[in-house]
């Protein structure tokens, strides 16, 4: 008995003036599909020719304003049982090729059935994003394109009864990198919407298709206006979603935070079950340092997990919602567990750089200096420009760790990036210390006193006069309240002259700030053994008394 013929798949394409990019989507379709047609617009470069030395089967159509237009023409031209809808600038690798080999022993003779593909957007700077379409169908008469611009096939296999299935298959779009060029299509896009006769009938979708041209323009009061119109006409559009987390940004870029938070408020309660949605109410929440709301957002996401949506969003989600939990939990004083979420976004992408410099950070605060160092030195490879807070705790790290030279080089290149900022040049007294640099503690020395409009022209004869010098500025982070900065230089005076009873006052001091009692008396009883003046300690021990 003879087995029936498997369902063919075509691959159908309209393009114009893309010699530059058809010949390698065509190279990859070789032997991966049954027949390629390719409808050409007017292309006035070797375009055509590229398409038939392929074995393309090529035909011609007078271009008039109408993407839907076109790809049904290319929809009529094909003679295959399933049909692949494919730009000139989409890419597909080995694997996927193969997985398209694959897929077709299984199409369904029915052709009853229509396929999602998963599309990355590829760009040269900023952040790729994932998007599912509907690119591969049944060829059968009533499924065509609708739409003259974003034409969509989904809305017309819905009302013939074609179940939508994904495939796990992954197609690379190119798209446009350069800002003229996505200006110049936003504008021809909204020219083309904005002709459509019948006004007073235009669709929900075609509503929103020119909200979504006026965003690109980045005309975000438009923008706003026409998906208001569009929601008001919705019925079921799988775009009302999306439409929530394009108003939220548009209410961000025009300067009104609540209005936006406002929108993604009202849009997890429409959907409840949506990661996607919770993660960008959190997000907002953070940026806008409600940290208790971020949070439960957040949470609410990595509950859900992030889903793959019809409409655009940023591949690096995976990652990029662990990443952003932790850094709302660590603002929420929660570091154990921020370490944790930093891991997680690490678990999902070993090479995101900003959850490696957050987890080394969070190691450091943590007191897994060794841990912290393994980090932060990571996140610095890659880090070509002056990072301040990523040199400036790996310099503490490396200090702590006793790597002196490290953390003096370190502060050395930082103070050529910033001759004024206190932590580096008081970082830099540390260090000078330790690794016997003079030159740079003298001048270091000078611009401290500089900035706190201390007298700098100082005769300093012996060890206990540079010492006392430390204290001075001790005090003064002390009264900025900057502690860390006042135990730093009260710790450099100890450095210098073990015996400097003032430096352990200022450690007894923001010892008690601090409420720990039981430190402030073993930093008094050290300042006591090195002669302070009985008025000071006994001053000391009626504050600790009182408290």
């Amino acid at each position: 008995m003879k087995e029936p013929q498997r369902p063919t798949l075509g691959a159908v394409m309209i393009v114009k003036d893309e010699e530059d990019r058809l010949g390698n989507i065509l190279s990859d379709l070789e032997g991966a599909v049954d027949e390629i047609v390719v409808v050409d617009t007017g292309s006035e470069d070797r375009t055509v020719g590229i398409a038939q030395s392929y074995g393309a089967n090529v035909h011609f159509f007078a271009w008039d304003d109408d993407f839907s237009a076109a790809r049904n023409r290319s929809i009529e031209l094909a003679t295959s049982d399933y049909l692949l809808w494919l730009d000139a600038d989409d890419r597909i690798d080995d694997e996927n090729r193969k997985k398209i080999l694959e897929f077709k022993q299984h199409l369904c003779p029915e052709k009853d059935v229509g396929y999602l593909l998963r599309i990355v957007n590829r760009v040269d700077k900023g952040i790729n994003t994932s998007t599912l379409q509907p690119r591969i169908f049944p060829n059968i008469h009533d499924i065509r394109f609708e739409g003259k611009i974003h034409e969509q096939i989904l809305p017309c296999m819905e009302r013939c009864g074609i179940r939508v299935e994904n495939a796990d298959i992954v197609i690379e779009h190119a798209g446009y990198h350069d800002n003229k060029a996505v200006e110049e299509k936003a504008w021809r896009n909204l020219k083309i919407l904005l002709s459509e006769p019948d006004q007073e009938n235009w669709g929900a979708s075609h509503l929103f298709r020119i909200a979504m041209s006026c965003y690109s323009l980045c005309d975000y009061a438009k923008c706003l206006e026409y998906i208001i119109m569009a929601r008001q006409h919705h019925v079921n559009e799988s775009w009302h979603k999306y439409s929530f987390i394009v108003a939220a940004e548009c209410y961000a870029r025009l300067k009104t935070p609540g209005k936006a938070l406002q929108e993604l408020s009202l849009a997890v309660q429409k959907y409840p079950q949506s990661g996607l949605l919770y993660y960008s109410l959190g997000y907002l929440c953070f940026k806008m340092e409600k940290i208790d709301e971020a949070i439960s957002a957040l949470e609410g996401a990595n509950n859900l997990g992030i889903e793959i949506e019809i409409f655009p969003i940023p591949s690096d989600l995976g990652e990029r919602l662990p990443y952003h939990y932790g850094m709302a939990l660590q603002k929420a004083g929660r570091g154990d567990d921020a370490v944790n979420a930093f891991r997680a976004s690490l678990d999902v992408n070993p090479h995101y750089m900003p959850a490696i410099r957050a987890l080394g950070m969070a190691l450091l605060y943590s007191g897994d200096v060794p841990g912290a160092i393994f980090y932060l030195e990571k996140a610095a490879e890659h880090t070509d420009d002056y990072d301040r807070s990523l040199w400036l705790c790996l310099a503490r790290g490396y200090y702590f760790v006793g790597r002196f030279n490290d953390a003096h080089n370190l502060y050395l290149r930082s103070v050529i990036e910033d001759p004024n900022d206190m932590d580096v040049l008081s970082g830099l007294i540390q260090t000078s210390i330790e690794v016997n640099d003079i030159k740079s503690m003298q001048s270091s020395f000078e611009s401290l006193l500089l900035l706190f409009g201390m007298e700098s022209e100082r005769e300093i004869r012996t060890e206990v006069d540079l010492a006392e010098i430390c204290v001075e500025i001790a005090l003064r982070f002390f009264d900025q309240k900057d502690f860390l900065m006042a135990k730093r230089m009260a710790d450099s005076a100890l450095r210098i002259d073990g015996n400097c009873g003032r430096a352990y006052l200022v450690f007894t001091d923001i010892a008690l700030e601090s409420g720990n009692k039981k430190e402030g008396i073993t930093c008094l009883e050290k300042a006591l053994s090195t002669g302070v003046s009985q008025n000071l300690i006994v001053e000391r021990m009626e504050r600790i008394g009182k408290g």
